[in-house]
């Protein structure tokens, strides 16, 4: 399920420890003095979850102090499985009271102070659109052509998805670029290009043969450019994710433990060691 959702940021609540009260006792001159029996000062307890001033709860939700203090046991497992739905409401939280209204919320808010800029005066979630049932990757917003573009990391799944923002209801569309590109993992706009981090790798599908790299999709034309596939000769295991600085300087990086997964390539190579002079 795709959901065409607001995304938000959440807020630092300020945090109360709970008062305590000291009782004394008094003595009479027949009775022996009774020495206090004062609480040992412990850590300050807080409210995980609370409401946000002006939305509905738990519909949406603030989170204390970016959810760093959990009280009690807690516990969210950790699963190697692709495409893990697994999220901060996974967490097995029993001895934080209010962890349970995160079930019903809707938007978890770590920043109350740029909420309301964020979510509006009355968000909500609508259902969008049915997708297949496994990853998809490399979102990026388009804003010459007012469409988001995500891929679907399947094997032999060649077109990159895109909704469709100037359609209203939006409309969720195949495109097939030219040459294809197989299996984005990360995506930045810039420039009228979209930039273009894939793992995919094979030597004949569909005619093509595919490596593992940068590539740029002009979302105008549809046309592709390789800018990068090897690195002196080795080829790259997975070009997992993509950022461009403020030079237009673009950094990546060069995943192991996902290259198997759309490589029909011969074993990839282990990225090799930089060695630094003495």
């Amino acid at each position: 399920m795709l959901s065409y959702t607001s995304h938000c940021l959440q807020a630092l609540l300020g945090v109360a420890s709970l008062p305590y009260r000291q009782y004394q006792a008094y003595s009479s001159p027949q009775a022996p003095l009774q020495v206090p029996q004062v609480p040992q000062a412990g850590p300050p307890i807080t409210t995980l979850v609370s409401s946000c001033a002006g939305f509905s709860y738990p519909e949406v939700a603030c989170i204390d102090r970016y959810g760093s203090l959990l009280q009690g046991e807690f516990e969210r497992k950790v699963r190697n499985v692709l495409g893990d739905a697994d999220t901060y409401i996974s967490t097995n939280a029993p001895s934080e009271p209010t962890f349970s209204d995160l079930q019903n919320a809707d938007f978890l808010v770590w920043n109350q102070s740029a909420a309301k800029a964020i979510l509006g005066p009355n968000p909500h979630v609508d259902f969008m659109f049915s997708i297949e049932d496994c990853s998809h990757e490399a979102p990026v917003y388009v804003p010459t052509t007012n469409e988001l573009y995500f891929s679907r990391l399947q094997q032999g799944f060649l077109p990159q998805l895109v909704i469709n923002l100037n359609n209203d209801p939006p409309t969720l569309e195949e495109k097939l670029a030219q040459p294809p590109i197989y299996a984005a993992t990360g995506a930045r706009f810039r420039d009228g290009l979209l930039y273009l981090a894939t793992i995919g790798g094979n030597e004949s599908l569909a005619g093509y043969t595919f490596r593992p790299g940068l590539y740029t999709l002009d979302p105008i034309t549809g046309k592709t450019q390789a800018l990068l596939n090897n690195y002196y000769g080795y080829y790259f295991n997975a070009v997992d994710d993509l950022d461009i600085d403020h030079e237009g300087q673009i950094w990546f990086t060069d995943n192991g433990n996902t290259a198997f997964l759309l490589h029909t390539l011969p074993t990839p190579l282990p990225t090799p060691p930089i060695k630094q002079s003495s």
